[in-house]
């Protein structure tokens, strides 16, 4: 009797233990429980990458980078609104003009000069794998013909993004991008594998990279003559010092 009676405890303790097994969250679900209750102006196009082997990085070192200060607060806001330039370069009649901006009044003022010009690509893949297919283009098929009508809805988004953060310092998309700080921080979450690179393109300031450098070529504006050292005003890229700090550098080799 004592025999039967401690197989039905063990029993019941094993089923107890089993009812509380939680499978393990994804990288994704991690982030989404940092995002805020608001309703987000701005929706990341849902973009993965089917496949993905990570072969190295060789991506420049963090020492011949300028010392950035800036909060997580500024530098979002700042790659953001540095992004949202560059598409404006690509499709000017898209572009609107951000007049009142209280909370980053002063990042803005003091942000440095633009160095480089984007000027559209004349291949640009249109496949149903690529960024630029994640787009919306209200029913229709991507193409090269109604890519500016697509970017001018994703753009007005980005603005719409960028007049939140204005006014009230934050978005849903930044509490996704402080989350995955705060991952990349935890030695063994994230590794340089295919989950993690699809949870970066979760985050406006890496699928925005991602997407102007399929789009577009990059390059960098002469100026004449020299400025004197002392004064001259650096250059800082903000959106490389915001993949910077989501530790996804070695990620953007999958762009190349």
């Amino acid at each position: 009797m004592r025999t039967n009676l401690s197989l039905i405890t063990i029993l019941t303790l094993l089923s107890s233990c089993g009812s509380y097994y939680k499978k393990p969250e994804s990288i994704e679900a991690k982030m989404a429980r940092y995002t805020s209750k608001d309703e987000s102006v701005n929706n990341v196009p849902d973009y993965m990458v089917s496949s993905y082997k990570y072969k190295g990085s060789r991506y420049p070192a963090s020492a011949d980078r300028e010392e950035v200060n800036e909060s997580n607060k500024s530098v979002y806001f700042l790659s953001l609104y540095e992004q949202y330039q560059s598409m404006a370069e690509l499709y000017p009649t898209n572009k609107k003009v951000i007049k009142y901006c209280p909370t980053f009044h002063q990042e803005i003022l003091k942000k440095s000069p633009r160095v480089s010009v984007y000027k559209l690509k004349n291949e640009i893949d249109f496949s149903k794998s690529s960024i630029v297919s994640s787009l919306d283009f209200d029913g229709q098929e991507a193409s090269k013909k109604n890519l500016s009508q697509a970017m001018s809805i994703y753009m007005d988004q980005t603005y719409a993004e960028l007049t939140q953060l204005c006014e009230s310092g934050v978005s849903s998309n930044y509490y996704i991008y402080e989350n995955f700080i705060t991952l990349a921080q935890k030695n063994g979450v994230l590794g340089k594998n295919q989950d993690s690179l699809n949870a970066l393109f979760k985050t406006t300031v890496f699928f925005n990279d991602a997407l102007i450098s399929s789009i577009s070529d990059k390059e960098k504006i002469r100026t004449r003559g020299r400025s004197i050292a002392s004064t001259k005003k650096l250059e800082v890229d903000y959106t490389q010092e915001a993949i910077r700090r989501l530790r996804a550098t070695w990620a953007q080799e999958s762009l190349k």
